[in-house]
Parts: C-alpha cells; structure tokens; sequence
C-alpha cells in the first residue's frame, strides 16, 4: 500500500491494473490530486480482469457508484476535468493545445510501445530483429518530433509552466521506453524525465 492507497473501504476510486501497465498514469494523477483511491493490482486480458471489465481490457477505474469507465486517457481527462485540474477548460485554445500533445504522444511513442509490449506477450516476440527494429525507428522518430515541439513551449512542462496530465502521458511512455531499453537521447528529454521523475506523486505512483 503506498500514498493514499486505501487498505479497504469506501475509497472514491478503484483503480483496477498493475501499476507496471497504463494503469501507472491513473495512479500517478490520483497522488497529483491528493485523491484517496483503492487499488486492485490486475493483468490486463486475465480471468481476473475479464471478470471486471469487457474483455478484461485495463486499466479502468470504478467509481463510487459502481459504474466503471476504460481507456487510460480517457479516465485521465475525466478526473482532470471533474476535479478541475492539471488541464485547461474545455473550448479554451490552450485546451486544444493541450489536447493536441496528448495525441502527438500516444501516436508517436505510446502507439509503437503497447504494439511491442503486445508483441512480447502474444508472440514472445523480443529477439524479433525486424520488430525490436521497428519499435526503434518509431520511438528514435517519435522522440526526435516531440523534443522539438518541447524546445518551443517555453517551459518546462508541455503547456509551458502548466503541469498537465498531457505531460502524465509523455512521462509514462518516456518511462515506459526506459523500461524496455529505448533511451531517449535528446538532452530536453532527457531533462524533461529527470523532472518528471522528481515529482513527489510521481515516486509514489511508481512503486505501486
């Protein structure tokens, strides 16, 4: 149990998936938010998970009233919007900015790093020397293309000297390419994951 896990209870959110997939992002927003929260550490694809949600595709978080939503950007726009942080209002410009990064992210390094996670786990397909090419073309491409954007925002955050949960995204797949052995080698990058990893709820989150 870390941060403002709840052992049992009546938390305000569940958050079901191991810390170790996209449900990291969820957890992490919850600590950023100072939300107490339960956590049900679950495979996605497994009986466990088929038994929570459709086809047992995770993350997902339930509610208090039981109603349970899916996909992890999804849920991270909604906490934000609901609790009215780490984003912008809805129809404002800088939202549409904000929003347009999320996108830029999850094309440019999410995309390639969930087809390779997924590619290991179906097809054991780790030593693939065509696919661990692809996935490192992909992610050296995506890197390149968001570092650039990042050396324009003015800040050290993606939407300047705001912390979003635009930049929740980017420091998740940036972790997440670590993880499988694809470091970015842009210096901004580079700077932007120390930062990131320096949060306080990032920690937290991290060894859930």
């Amino acid at each position: 149990m870390t941060g403002r896990e709840l052992a049992g209870g009546d938390g305000m959110y569940t958050v079901i998936g191991y810390g170790g997939t996209r449900a990291f992002r969820l957890l992490w927003l919850l600590e950023e938010l100072s939300l107490t929260y339960r956590h049900e550490r679950v495979m996605p694809f497994t009986d466990a998970a088929r038994a929570r949600t459709p086809g047992g595709r995770l993350p997902a978080l339930q509610l208090a009233d039981g109603t349970i939503l899916q996909d992890s950007t999804a849920i991270l726009t909604w906490l934000a919007d609901h609790h009215d942080a780490l984003t912008f209002p809805a129809g404002s410009v800088e939202r549409a900015r904000q929003d347009a990064w999320v996108h830029m992210v999850l094309e440019c390094l999410d995309t390639p790093m969930m087809c390779w996670t997924l590619m290991i786990q179906r097809f054991r397909a780790e030593t693939d020397p065509v696919v661990r090419a692809w996935v490192a073309d992909s992610v050296d491409k995506g890197a390149e293309w968001i570092a650039q954007e990042l050396e324009d925002s003015g800040g050290p955050w993606l939407m300047g000297s705001c912390f979003t949960i635009a930049d929740i995204v980017l420091g998740h797949c940036l972790h997440w390419a670590e993880r499988y052995e694809r470091h970015v080698s842009q210096p901004i990058l580079r700077d932007y994951l120390a930062r990131v990893e320096a949060r306080p709820a990032y920690r937290t989150a991290d060894s859930a």
